[in-house]
């Protein structure tokens, strides 16, 4: 089991993130959470010594869980996305439906009155005013 140390720096001022690795001398099974947690502490207290307050401590397992949580939430978003797409193509088809339907009948009350016999009509007439 391994506990990661974490020192964050201020590249700002050419003070880099730096991570250290501290190999923990028990396993997991055979240790108390509070002795886990006073050899965060303790290493915790040591590096704050060099590096100032900011001081952060992980253990291996906990990142993790941390990481599988995050791949779990990131397929139920994944999953809850296509749920989405589906409950919204039926409105979008019928939203794009009486679209459709307004604009064919717009265009269609343009041409009442264009038969081709008023076509043929209106071309004669242009056609003898052109005559003259």
């Amino acid at each position: 089991m391994k506990l990661f140390v974490n020192l964050p720096g201020d590249s700002s001022v050419g003070i880099w993130d730096q991570q250290f690795t501290v190999e923990v001398p028990f396993e997991i099974d055979g240790v108390e959470k509070e002795d886990l947690e006073d050899f965060r502490d303790a290493i915790t207290e040591l590096y704050t010594e060099f590096s100032g307050d900011k001081v952060y401590c992980s253990y291996d397992f906990e990142l993790l869980e941390e990481a599988r949580r995050e791949e779990e939430m990131y397929a139920e978003l994944e999953k809850g996305e296509w749920v989405m797409i589906y409950f919204c193509l039926p409105f979008f088809f019928t939203i794009l439906f009486i679209i459709s339907a307004i604009i064919f009948l717009i265009l269609k009350g343009r041409c009442i009155g264009y038969s081709p016999d008023t076509i043929q009509e209106r071309l004669d007439i242009k056609s003898k005013m052109m005559q003259r």
